[in-house]
Protein backbone atom coordinates (compact mmCIF):
# COMPACT_ATOMS: atom_id res chain seq x y z
CA UNK A 1 0.00 0.00 0.00
CA UNK A 2 2.88 2.32 0.81
CA UNK A 3 4.46 1.80 -2.62
CA UNK A 4 1.12 2.46 -4.30
CA UNK A 5 0.74 5.75 -2.40
CA UNK A 6 4.27 6.82 -3.29
CA UNK A 7 3.64 5.97 -6.95
CA UNK A 8 0.46 8.08 -6.88
CA UNK A 9 2.27 11.08 -5.37
CA UNK A 10 5.11 10.84 -7.91
CA UNK A 11 2.68 10.49 -10.82
CA UNK A 12 0.65 13.48 -9.65
CA UNK A 13 3.80 15.61 -9.28
CA UNK A 14 5.05 14.64 -12.75
CA UNK A 15 1.71 15.43 -14.39
CA UNK A 16 1.45 18.76 -12.56
CA UNK A 17 4.87 19.85 -13.91
CA UNK A 18 4.35 18.42 -17.39
CA UNK A 19 4.77 20.46 -20.54
CA UNK A 20 2.39 20.08 -23.51
CA UNK A 21 2.80 16.69 -25.20
CA UNK A 22 3.60 18.20 -28.60
CA UNK A 23 6.81 19.71 -27.19
CA UNK A 24 9.67 17.91 -28.96
CA UNK A 25 12.43 19.69 -27.06
CA UNK A 26 11.54 18.97 -23.45
CA UNK A 27 12.70 16.30 -21.05
CA UNK A 28 10.29 13.36 -20.84
CA UNK A 29 9.65 10.77 -18.15
CA UNK A 30 7.85 7.61 -19.17
CA UNK A 31 6.81 4.12 -18.19
CA UNK A 32 6.85 1.27 -20.67
CA UNK A 33 6.00 -2.40 -20.96
CA UNK A 34 8.94 -4.15 -22.59
CA UNK A 35 9.44 -7.61 -24.00
CA UNK A 36 12.64 -9.31 -25.08
CA UNK A 37 12.55 -12.37 -27.31
CA UNK A 38 15.80 -14.12 -28.18
CA UNK A 39 16.60 -17.23 -30.15
CA UNK A 40 17.22 -19.23 -26.97
CA UNK A 41 14.65 -17.85 -24.53
CA UNK A 42 11.57 -15.66 -24.14
CA UNK A 43 11.73 -13.29 -21.20
CA UNK A 44 8.48 -12.35 -19.46
CA UNK A 45 7.29 -8.76 -20.02
CA UNK A 46 9.00 -6.15 -17.83
CA UNK A 47 8.06 -2.67 -16.70
CA UNK A 48 10.65 0.02 -17.52
CA UNK A 49 11.28 3.58 -16.42
CA UNK A 50 12.52 5.84 -19.24
CA UNK A 51 14.02 9.33 -19.11
CA UNK A 52 14.49 11.19 -22.41
CA UNK A 53 16.70 14.28 -22.75
CA UNK A 54 16.65 16.46 -25.88
CA UNK A 55 19.99 16.82 -27.68
CA UNK A 56 18.95 18.66 -30.86
CA UNK A 57 15.78 19.57 -32.74
CA UNK A 58 15.33 16.03 -34.10
CA UNK A 59 17.34 13.89 -31.68
CA UNK A 60 17.06 12.88 -28.05
CA UNK A 61 19.08 10.65 -25.71
CA UNK A 62 17.05 8.16 -23.73
CA UNK A 63 18.06 6.06 -20.73
CA UNK A 64 16.00 3.18 -19.41
CA UNK A 65 15.95 0.45 -16.79
CA UNK A 66 13.42 -2.38 -16.60
CA UNK A 67 12.48 -4.83 -13.87
CA UNK A 68 10.43 -8.01 -13.87
CA UNK A 69 10.51 -11.72 -13.22
CA UNK A 70 13.13 -13.83 -14.96
CA UNK A 71 12.32 -16.79 -17.18
CA UNK A 72 14.15 -19.36 -15.03
CA UNK A 73 16.06 -20.76 -18.04
CA UNK A 74 18.60 -18.26 -19.29
CA UNK A 75 18.70 -16.03 -16.22
CA UNK A 76 17.29 -17.74 -13.18
CA UNK A 77 16.75 -15.46 -10.23
CA UNK A 78 14.15 -13.57 -8.27
CA UNK A 79 13.99 -10.67 -10.72
CA UNK A 80 15.99 -9.03 -13.48
CA UNK A 81 15.82 -6.77 -16.47
CA UNK A 82 17.77 -4.66 -18.92
CA UNK A 83 19.23 -1.17 -18.75
CA UNK A 84 20.81 1.05 -21.34
CA UNK A 85 20.85 4.18 -23.40
CA UNK A 86 19.82 4.98 -26.94
CA UNK A 87 19.56 7.86 -29.37
CA UNK A 88 16.10 8.48 -30.81
CA UNK A 89 16.10 10.44 -34.09
CA UNK A 90 12.84 11.78 -35.48
CA UNK A 91 12.30 11.25 -39.22
CA UNK A 92 10.91 14.14 -41.24
CA UNK A 93 9.51 17.42 -39.97
CA UNK A 94 7.46 17.68 -36.77
CA UNK A 95 3.76 17.22 -37.49
CA UNK A 96 0.48 16.18 -35.95
CA UNK A 97 -0.30 12.48 -35.87
CA UNK A 98 2.17 9.60 -35.69
CA UNK A 99 5.80 10.75 -35.85
CA UNK A 100 8.20 8.03 -37.07
CA UNK A 101 11.67 7.68 -35.56
CA UNK A 102 14.75 5.46 -35.58
CA UNK A 103 16.74 4.36 -32.53
CA UNK A 104 20.22 3.01 -31.91
CA UNK A 105 22.12 2.35 -28.71
CA UNK A 106 23.23 -0.32 -26.27
CA UNK A 107 21.83 -2.33 -23.40
CA UNK A 108 23.02 -4.58 -20.63
CA UNK A 109 21.22 -6.93 -18.29
CA UNK A 110 21.04 -7.76 -14.63
CA UNK A 111 19.67 -10.54 -12.45
CA UNK A 112 19.13 -10.40 -8.71
CA UNK A 113 19.12 -13.63 -6.77
CA UNK A 114 18.55 -14.28 -3.12
CA UNK A 115 22.29 -14.86 -2.60
CA UNK A 116 23.79 -12.30 -4.97
CA UNK A 117 23.41 -10.35 -8.17
CA UNK A 118 24.89 -10.33 -11.66
CA UNK A 119 25.14 -7.34 -14.00
CA UNK A 120 26.48 -7.35 -17.55
CA UNK A 121 28.02 -4.28 -19.16
CA UNK A 122 25.93 -2.57 -21.88
CA UNK A 123 27.73 -4.22 -24.81
CA UNK A 124 24.63 -5.51 -26.63
CA UNK A 125 23.58 -3.23 -29.51
CA UNK A 126 20.04 -2.26 -30.42
CA UNK A 127 18.82 -0.74 -33.70
CA UNK A 128 15.20 -0.16 -34.58
CA UNK A 129 12.35 2.23 -35.08
CA UNK A 130 8.82 3.10 -34.20
CA UNK A 131 6.26 5.86 -33.99
CA UNK A 132 5.21 8.38 -31.37
CA UNK A 133 2.09 10.54 -31.14
CA UNK A 134 0.38 12.92 -28.72
CA UNK A 135 -2.60 11.22 -27.07
CA UNK A 136 -3.59 14.23 -24.96
CA UNK A 137 -2.18 17.66 -24.19
CA UNK A 138 0.31 16.27 -21.66
CA UNK A 139 0.65 12.66 -22.72
CA UNK A 140 2.59 10.87 -25.48
CA UNK A 141 2.36 7.25 -26.58
CA UNK A 142 5.09 5.38 -28.41
CA UNK A 143 5.67 1.90 -29.82
CA UNK A 144 9.01 0.62 -31.02
CA UNK A 145 10.68 -2.56 -32.19
CA UNK A 146 14.44 -3.09 -32.09
CA UNK A 147 16.81 -5.74 -33.29
CA UNK A 148 19.18 -6.87 -30.54
CA UNK A 149 22.71 -7.64 -31.75
CA UNK A 150 26.00 -8.84 -30.34
CA UNK A 151 28.76 -7.49 -32.60
CA UNK A 152 26.96 -7.91 -35.96
CA UNK A 153 24.98 -11.05 -35.15
CA UNK A 154 21.25 -10.70 -34.44
CA UNK A 155 20.31 -12.44 -31.17
CA UNK A 156 16.77 -11.23 -30.51
CA UNK A 157 14.04 -8.63 -30.69
CA UNK A 158 13.14 -5.96 -28.12
CA UNK A 159 9.57 -4.57 -28.22
CA UNK A 160 8.22 -1.71 -26.12
CA UNK A 161 5.06 0.34 -25.65
CA UNK A 162 5.59 3.59 -23.73
CA UNK A 163 3.48 6.34 -22.21
CA UNK A 164 5.42 9.50 -21.33
CA UNK A 165 4.88 13.04 -20.13
CA UNK A 166 7.06 15.98 -21.19
CA UNK A 167 8.48 17.83 -18.18
CA UNK A 168 9.40 21.51 -17.94
CA UNK A 169 9.14 24.41 -20.34
CA UNK A 170 8.54 24.12 -24.05
CA UNK A 171 11.45 25.45 -26.10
Amino acid sequence: MRRLSLAGVVTTAVLACAAPAHAQNSTEVGVSVDGLVSWWSTFPPNVALRVTLPSSGRSAVETFVSVGRTDGFFASGDYGGVYGAQVRRRLGPARDGPQPFVTFGGLGGYVHRRYGSYMSPPFVGVVGGGAEWAVARRLKARVEVQGVMVVIFPVGVHVSATASVPIGRVR
